[in-house]
């Protein structure tokens, strides 16, 4: 019978990448790799017009993203497991911006190459499949229902940095690969480690 390791993703800059098993151990976890950049500035209007500013950006870290996921597939077959991932489709929100709109598709598509690279079966999930099914019955708005889920779930996964911020990146990634445990692929054995096209959905 095989183990599975399902690997959720959350594609955002803020997101992250959560392996479990099927017992819904925490096998990995990695925040989503960026780099910042910092621009130096002046303030052009308002009442403190040329005051000194430093702009920052933050993008992608393609090599560190594709290094971390590599590792994690490679820790799950050390392990015995048979990994399989479940990528979050990147969807423009209501009233984001051109360059958002911009970056979230990119980071979508650099996520879904490193994905092939690795060779790992994968598919792809909307927000709104997993979402459904993984927070049934939980008020509230859906970020803080997303943490309170994977907090009951995974008590071992730390959701919130040293200053108090809650890591929203590592619930979502739990919870999909937790959505990703009750998919057809799960219930089958996968004909090719190395296939490297989505699977196919079950009629």
């Amino acid at each position: 019978m095989a183990k599975w390791a399902a690997i959720g993703i959350d594609g955002g800059l803020n997101g992250a990448v959560v392996a479990i098993d099927e017992d819904l151990s925490v096998l990995s976890v990695l925040d989503m790799p960026i780099v910042e950049s910092r621009r130096k500035g002046r303030i052009k209007s308002g009442k403190n017009i040329g005051k000194p500013t430093v702009n920052i950006s933050r993008s992608f870290d393609v090599r560190e993203i594709f290094a971390g996921l590599t590792r994690i597939v490679d820790q799950a077959r050390d392990k015995g497991y048979h990994p399989v991932i479940f990528v979050e489709k990147a969807q423009a929100m209501p009233r984001q911006g051109l360059s958002s709109t911009f970056m979230t598709g990119r980071g979508f598509g650099l996520i879904e190459m490193a994905v092939v690279a690795t060779g790992v079966p994968y598919q792809i999930v909307t927000p709104n499949e997993w979402a459904k099914k993984m927070t049934t019955g939980i008020g509230g708005e859906p970020k803080e229902r997303y943490v309170k889920q994977a907090s009951r779930l995974f008590p071992g996964l730390s959701l919130r940095k040293p200053t108090g911020k809650v890591l929203d990146g590592r619930s979502d990634a739990a919870l999909i690969a937790c959505f990703g445990l009750t998919q057809p692929p799960i219930s089958r054995e996968v004909t090719k480690r190395s296939q490297r096209t989505p699977f196919k959905r079950s009629k």
